[in-house]
């Protein structure tokens, strides 16, 4: 099946000034070769400033995908990158047919909220974990070996359904989701022709859209992650695996990249696009 990428990029005048821009970028070019296909919902509070999204868009063209870019322009709202898997993928799931690739501009706030090491490791992992494998997401989500209809980066499952507001943050918030799990940072590969024959098939009403954590949080509203779901080498992370908190990305990556030649590949990796910046 052809690789369709849907990127989502909030834009703002300084852009070029934010480091998770940077890396965003960086990481996409390391990556475009995969997809036959690139869409790309430029997410602007000014949807009439063409300067700046002439700029963005040279820079995108100019990254090494392979096959047809578009860009579409978006009016930023508080529901951020949900409105456009809401809109372009859940909604027009039948309409699909190609393993799809959803990820956004990760990060925008977080290095002035939390710690920046920790940060950069969540969002260059979102990549690496989603991209760098592309036979194993293939072997898993398309072929005749397994039924999986989804491949993503750091799955997170929660063992029990919370509702009480006082236990920790991160349980209550996978409790919430109806089969409590969804891919921590909102990285994901799905086959859309399975994804849409398990919404037909056990007759699923589509989630509509609630909060800006539906982009993350619709998988897990959707199906289970057992015989669903799948990440590299079919790791799996609890619900007290807090991304925010400092040292748990790399703690989440040095645990699902199970070799030392696997943990030191990454940390090649990493090194490459922060001294890239």
């Amino acid at each position: 099946m052809k690789k369709k990428l849907i990127f989502y990029f909030y834009i703002t005048p300084d852009f070029f000034e934010r480091k998770t821009n940077l890396i965003n970028v960086r990481c996409l070019k390391e990556y475009a070769h995969i997809f036959d296909e690139a869409e790309f919902y430029l997410s602007l509070d000014n949807v009439e400033d063409y300067d700046l999204i002439h700029k963005i868009e040279s820079l995108l063209i100019d990254l090494p995908f392979r096959g047809n870019i578009s860009f579409k322009i978006h009016q930023n709202d508080s529901y951020r990158e949900s409105r456009i898997v809401e809109s372009e993928i859940i909604n027009k799931i039948d309409e699909q047919d190609c393993l799809l690739f959803f990820a956004h501009g990760k990060g925008f706030t977080n290095l002035e909220q939390y710690e920046e090491e920790s940060m950069c490791h969540w969002l260059i992992g979102c990549y690496y974990l989603s991209l760098n494998f592309i036979e194993e997401m293939e072997s898993m989500i398309d072929s005749n070996n397994y039924t999986w209809i989804s491949y993503g980066s750091f799955p997170l499952l929660s063992q029990d359904k919370f509702e009480d507001d006082f236990v920790p943050e991160n349980d209550r918030y996978i409790g919430r989701i109806k089969h409590k799990w969804c891919f921590s940072g909102t990285f994901f590969w799905i086959n859309t022709k399975r994804l849409s024959d398990h919404i037909n098939t056990f007759n699923i009403k589509l989630p509509k859209i609630y909060d800006r954590y539906y982009s993350e949080k619709v998988l897990g509203n959707i199906m289970s992650y057992g015989g669903n779901a799948a990440g590299h080498n079919n790791m799996i992370l609890y619900s007290n695996n807090n991304m925010y908190n400092d040292g748990v990305a790399k703690s989440a990556l040095n645990f699902i990249l199970q070799s030392e030649e696997e943990r030191n590949e990454y940390n090649n990796f990493y090194n490459k696009i922060m001294n890239s910046l």
